[in-house]
């Protein structure tokens, strides 16, 4: 079983070309000490098109990790 992309979540197509939405996004914070990129991952709110193929597989992924969240 395969879900297409580490993070994106193919969407169809148009024409020859594949469309896709990003799952999650990489919202960076800044470096450490030792100048390594810091940052946090966050869901868009996107839930991956293969969720119900994963069930029947019985792969169980709550559906909060794919909740959009916003901190201020």
């Amino acid at each position: 079983m395969h879900c297409s992309g580490a993070n994106r979540n193919l969407t169809g197509m148009e024409g020859s070309v594949v469309t896709s939405q990003d799952l999650f996004v990489f919202k960076q914070q800044g470096y450490d000490d030792e100048g390594r990129i810091r940052g946090t991952f966050a869901a868009t709110g996107v839930r991956p098109k293969c969720m119900g193929r994963l069930r029947q597989n019985g792969v169980e992924i709550p559906r909060s990790h794919f909740a959009w969240r916003m901190s201020v």
